[in-house]
């Protein structure tokens, strides 16, 4: 301020001011404070009351009031009390009754003495001032008070962008001069650059939030700017603004920080804890102490109660990115040193997708893919994201960062950076549609021989062994040929497994566990499946975070008629990915496999393993997904030989589908374990749950319990893959003795289907391959699951090899 602002404030002050007394804190009141209520501020203030005392006859402690002048006089006649006596500088007490006092600050310092105070004598000292101030007037008083904490980044952002908003050029200046030079340099970047403008307004869309804000982290700002990422950060906004606006209806003036901290990172619809903690802090008024009526905190608590997500806030927005940051290392190492705009840009530049421009490949293991037809936008999407799964899945081996410690385990190693990991996703991004002579150049590296020479330099220096080059070029040789022969684990998992996370750990870069148990499902498979169980195990706490960032719906679900297609995608066929080889770092038109009319593909390579089979369709039978699993394990993990009465004894495990009538058994003995978790680990993939005969009734049982439940009964597991008729199969038969009976009277009553390429049956004592499908045709086709017509008494009978029990 000048000499004449400052007169000009001081004489409207005084002119205003009535006086000093003593007030009850329930006629005290905040409606339009600069801050918002911090829980820490206060228990710091409560134990600075619990040594020295509250002080609040001090001067200093005074807090300013506004009343209206009529009010005023009639306080003073309620209190007996004659107005200039609050001018003679001692204090006497009002009693204000119905009348609440509007304060300009010092909530903090209430809402401690409130706690600390004894019945009775809750009260505070007061400067009063009646209504008519200029409003330049009253923001001094409430920026001048001291022994105040000072004002959190959060405060003096959002004051900050209320005062660019209304063109108040003094009171923007006072806000930056509450910030460092640095601080302000990143918010005026983040304000004036063209490429942030969207990430600004997405920070200016929770200006109403004003619980959201203390969290706010303005010295971070140089780092998340810097990942380049702002299409990624301005999604995370977007869906924390979208999600308290969901809560709140868009009422944002009801979330206090308090409320906030105890709700970030909960999910109460996969959580009973966080589902039981919202319920009792709504029942005792502890989350969302502003809303009071009582139909209004019940209509709340139940759409809390159905968020199907882990609820976000800015304080994981910016512990989030920490996990974001090293990834976006990673994928800009596919890119030049020097590129232009962000990350997503530069990248979906160079997309040029599949030969056919709308084929999408999907990765949904690793060395496992899926091709399906859709639009070239939302496949560079996929492809896109699929870049990031896979630097999320190997982060410590590229970014030489270690997942967080757990406790009571030793702290993490930092991995060296190793090559062929990078080249892994160079072959990917090849392989989904990118091309750029860094991609290239990362994809041909001969990663396998400089390893391979460098671990030779270590344990055999040639400093101090004999021998010549062209023996240990042989010997690299040789290595490598071995090396090459090495095909990729596809393991059986499910994401859903694990203890429920401590809400502590729901946030940031993953702890060691936490990234084992998650890694090997960071498929786009499972990132978008709905889980089938209702716990906040680690998958689900890392694949919210990843879709916070990357947007919570697959980027092929814009056509109802796609998103059924890409749901239904049949079992992959594995491919070799392994070390780059002129076999797979070839031209793009070599490397790329053969597509499906439809859906899938298998390589080249491998379709010189199969065999042929007769195009007869009379020939082809119906593949369940049993089938399917039981094709893939070969005739030896077909337990055909096995009775009625050893599947009714309760030591073998026997899988039934109640609508197909589909049986799969597996015997007892030391490999029934291993066989069962291989089996269920297809089920899990394929979305089934699963119930067990208890009493004569079938009970859902949770996967992880499940082996035990069904040994403890009578070995039974009804299984059907979840749908929206999964009620209707509850009544159907599940008596084991009259299932086998059934089964017994007519074991081949099976449909028969039009075959597709790739799938592999059994047929005799071989592995065929389904010959190809033709090409469409506007000739009608005769119906493939009716029996044979010529002979309606006799249809068309499968070997009893290819029966199923």
């Amino acid at each position: 301020m000048n000499d004449e602002e400052e007169l000009r404030y001081f004489i409207d002050k005084q002119f205003h001011f009535r006086g000093s007394a003593k007030v009850s804190l329930n006629s005290l009141r905040f409606d339009d404070v600069a801050r918002t209520l911090n829980p820490k501020n206060v228990a710091r203030l409560l134990r600075i009351y619990q040594y020295e005392g509250c002080l609040r006859l001090e001067r200093e402690h005074y807090i300013p009031v506004i009343i209206d002048e009529a009010q005023l006089s009639r306080i003073c006649q309620q209190s007996n009390v004659e107005a200039k006596s609050l001018l003679s500088g001692t204090l006497v007490a009002l009693n204000c009754e119905n009348i609440r006092l509007s304060c300009l600050y010092g909530q903090h310092r209430l809402a401690a003495a409130k706690e600390f105070l004894e019945p009775g004598d809750k009260w505070w000292s007061v400067d009063i001032y009646i209504q008519g101030c200029e409003t330049s007037t009253i923001v001094n008083i409430q920026e001048e008070y001291a022994n105040a904490l000072n004002f959190c980044d959060g405060d003096i952002f959002r004051n900050l962008r209320y005062a660019q908003k209304e063109g108040n050029l003094a009171k923007e200046g006072r806000w930056i001069a509450r910030l460092s030079k640095r601080k302000w340099e990143d918010v005026r970047r983040l304000q004036t650059k063209d490429n942030l403008k969207a990430l600004n307004q997405a920070f200016d869309h929770l200006l109403d939030y004003e619980g959201l804000w203390p969290a706010l982290q303005i010295g971070n700002f140089h780092n998340i700017l810097a990942m380049r990422c702002p299409e990624e950060l301005e999604t995370y906004l977007q869906f924390i603004h979208k999600a308290w606006k969901q809560i709140l209806q868009g009422e944002g003036r009801y979330l206090d920080f308090g409320t906030v901290h105890a709700l970030q990172m909960r999910n109460p619809a996969h959580s009973k804890v966080d589902f039981a903690y919202i319920r009792s802090g709504m029942q005792k008024g502890e989350l969302f102490p502003r809303i009071n009526d009582e139909r209004s905190r019940g209509a709340l608590t139940e759409r809390l109660q159905s968020i199907d997500f882990s609820i976000p806030s800015l304080y994981t927005f910016f512990e989030d990115t920490k996990w974001l940051e090293p990834c976006a290392k990673i994928i800009r190492g596919l890119l030049p040193a020097k590129f232009r705009g962000s990350i997503r840009k530069a990248m979906i530049q160079r997309y040029i997708g599949l030969p056919l421009q709308t084929n999408c490949c999907v990765e949904l293991s690793s060395g496992a893919y899926s091709y399906i037809e859709f639009d070239e936008k939302a496949t560079a999407a996929l492809a896109y994201r699929q870049l990031w799964m896979y630097a999320w899945r190997h982060f410590p081996n590229l970014a030489m960062i270690a997942p967080r410690k757990d406790t009571g385990s030793s702290k993490p190693e930092i991995k060296e950076r190793n090559p062929l990991y990078a080249q892994h996703l160079a072959v990917l991004a090849q392989k989904i549609g990118f091309e750029s002579k860094e991609i290239s150049a990362l994809a041909q590296a001969s990663c396998d021989s400089i390893i391979t020479y460098e671990y030779l330099s270590r344990v055999r220096p040639m400093d101090l062994y004999q021998e010549c080059p062209q023996q240990r070029a042989n010997v690299v040789e040789s290595i490598i040929n071995l090396l090459n022969s090495f095909k990729p684990a596809i393991e059986a998992v499910s994401p859903w497994q694990g203890v429920e996370v401590p809400i502590i750990q729901r946030c940031g870069r993953p702890h060691q566990v936490s990234f084992d148990l998650s890694k090997r499902c960071f498929f786009t498979e499972f990132i978008y499946l709905k889980p089938t169980d209702r716990s906040m195990c680690h998958f689900l706490v890392n694949r919210d975070i990843f879709r916070a960032f990357f947007g919570r719906t697959h980027p092929l679900e814009s056509d109802p008629a796609q998103r059924e297609l890409h749901q239904s995608v049949p079992k992959p066929v594995q491919e070799n990915t392994g070390p780059a080889t002129p076999s797979n770092t070839g031209s793009r038109q070599e490397e790329q496999p053969s597509i499906n009319v439809q859906v899938q593909t298998v390589s080249i390579e491998q379709e010189e393993n199969l065999f042929d089979v007769p195009s007869d369709p009379e020939e082809d039978i119906e593949m369940t997904d049993f089938d399917h699993y039981a094709a893939d394990q070969g005739q030896k993990s077909r337990q055909l030989l096995l009775s009625e009465n050893d599947m009714m004894c309760g030591d073998h495990i026997v899988f039934y589908d109640p609508v197909t009538e589909d049986l799969y058994a597996i015997a007892d003995g030391n490999d029934q374990l291993a066989e069962f978790t291989n089996f269920l680990g297809c089920l899990l993939d394929r979305r089934y749950f699963f119930m067990v005969r208890k009493d004569g009734q079938l009970v859902t049982v949770p996967f992880e319990k499940l082996y035990d439940t069904a040994k403890q009964h009578d070995g039974w597991i009804f299984a059907r893959p979840q749908s929206n008729d999964n009620d209707n199969w509850r009544n159907l038969e599940s008596n084991p003795k009259d299932i086998l009976k059934k089964h017994r009277q007519n074991p081949l009553k099976r449909k028969r289907i039009e075959p597709k390429r790739g799938v592999i049956v059994e047929k005799g004592s071989k592995a065929h391959r389904i010959a190809k499908p033709a090409k469409a045709s506007s000739k009608p086709k005769p119906p493939q699951n009716q029996p044979n017509q010529q002979n309606p008494q006799n249809p068309t009978r499968l070997s009893e090899d290819e029966e199923i029990l």
